[in-house]
């Protein structure tokens, strides 16, 4: 089978699979007049809902400002990516293995370990925390953060174990070379431990919603580094992230203005009040 063949094939694999109304049904809420579902348009400011959906046609079209398309064109727009990325996200979303021209794809398959790494340390990150009434009171207590926000932005919590991280990703046989590349273990003349110790956690999680690094508050004082972050890795780049991104940017369009605050709790806390047009830099 041919390269194009491949892709073609993927499209509608795709478009079968990745119903529309689900899929802008996580962007705005629809309500259904006759066939079809309505909404305000996400992409322009409208109080009526001219945005229109058929389930039939599987197609959106907004009266309004006159965008519209399929499921595939919706998710290039309200992710502000690219037709192929579009395809990538969609896949994820669904499950959907997709496969361009026949062969393994080696970065790929790196890029998919890298992210399930981070997915194991999240889980060994929030048992730590849910097993630790200490940080608890410090995210409830001191930072007035709620049980919500401590959920929907998946904070943890790294335990005072030089190892404990490293034993459960060895244990569950991810390769040495995903495992050095995720960058939350590091080597010293005593061999290989956790990057991140005894700090409270903030997953840094991208627009597609996977966690791509991860960024560590001191709890000791003393500590010489308040802040510590994941380093640039295949599936992070400093430079190019915002931290609170996949949450803010559907309220972002709406208001046409973005607030960006230096910490990660900054951000929280005015999102937890509301004012979810907000990013934080890394």
């Amino acid at each position: 089978m041919s390269k194009h063949q491949n892709i073609e094939q993927t499209i509608e694999q795709i478009r079968s699979i990745a119903d529309i109304q689900d899929v802008i049904g996580r962007y705005v809420q629809l309500k259904k007049r006759g066939k079809n579902w309505f909404a305000p348009c996400p992409f322009h400011n409208e109080k009526t809902g001219s945005f229109s959906i058929s389930p039939e046609r599987q197609m959106f079209k907004c009266f309004g400002c006159g965008v519209g398309g399929s499921v595939i064109n919706f998710i290039q727009k309200i992710e502000n990516i690219e037709f192929v990325e579009a395809l990538k996200f969609l896949s994820e979303m669904y499950n959907i293995e997709i496969q361009w021209d026949g062969k393994p794809n080696i970065s790929n398959n790196l890029s998919q370990q890298l992210y399930d790494i981070h997915e194991v340390a999240w889980e060994y990150y929030k048992k730590s925390l849910n097993e630790s009434k200490k940080i608890q009171k410090y995210f409830n207590k001191e930072r007035q953060l709620s049980f919500d926000i401590i959920s929907d932005f998946q904070l943890g919590y790294a335990p005072d174990n030089w190892q404990g991280l490293l034993n459960i990703l060895r244990e569950k046989k991810f390769s040495s070379k995903a495992i050095e590349e995720s960058g939350l273990i590091i080597s010293g003349d005593k061999g290989y431990f956790d990057r991140f110790r005894n700090r409270v956690m903030f997953s840094l999680t991208n627009e597609r919603g996977k966690i791509c690094g991860f960024a560590g508050r001191a709890i000791n004082p003393n500590d010489q580094a308040k802040y510590m972050n994941s380093p640039e890795s295949p599936i992070y780049h400093k430079s190019n992230f915002f931290y609170g991104l996949n949450k803010s940017k559907n309220f972002i369009p709406k208001i046409d203005q973005i607030l960006v605050v230096e910490g990660y709790l900054d951000f929280l806390q005015l999102y937890q009040n509301d004012i979810k047009n907000v990013v934080a830099v890394s």
